[in-house]
């Protein structure tokens, strides 16, 4: 049988900086959208897509995957589907670069996605520090290949 826990328990214990975070990655993005700076970067996709959905997967994927690893994941996908949505290429692979991109490029950095940061905050109170070197070291090390080859498989 589960433990019930109390409303107070559960707000006690929530992940707050996380949170506020998340809320503010959204309202980030769609400032971004509304001042048209995402119209900026559709524009660059269908300029990559019309060399071929090899160049279209590649712009997306790789700039979904460095905007994963500088800013965070979450806002990443709003602005890498919000841009895809506004290239008007008709790729559909475009979609799942975007996928890639910010589901890979997010372990570049530890900021780059929620999962990550609530880990690493879960291993400090557990008495394991990972630093930001080591991971930035690691990081660096595997993910542009890993990267690469699953937008080149996608764009096949």
């Amino acid at each position: 049988m589960l433990d019930r826990a109390s409303a107070g328990t559960l707000l006690k214990a929530a992940p707050w900086p996380v949170v506020i975070f998340s809320v503010a990655m959204y309202l980030i993005v769609f400032g971004l959208r509304n001042a048209g700076l995402i119209d900026g970067a559709a524009r660059l996709v269908a300029a990559a897509a019309a060399h071929g959905r090899a160049a279209g997967v590649m712009a997306i994927g790789v700039g979904s995957a460095a905007l994963s690893g500088a800013v965070n994941n979450l806002p990443a996908t709003m602005i890498g589907a919000l841009t895809v949505a506004g290239s008007g290429s008709g790729h559909s692979q475009l979609v799942y670069a975007n996928i890639i991109g910010s589901d890979i490029g997010p372990k570049l950095t530890p900021i780059g996605s929620l999962a990550t940061l609530l880990w690493l905050d879960s291993l400090r109170r557990h008495g394991l520090t990972v630093t930001w070197q080591y991971y930035l070291k690691v990081g660096l090390i595997i993910t542009p290949p890993v990267l690469i080859a699953a937008l080149a498989a996608l764009a096949r």
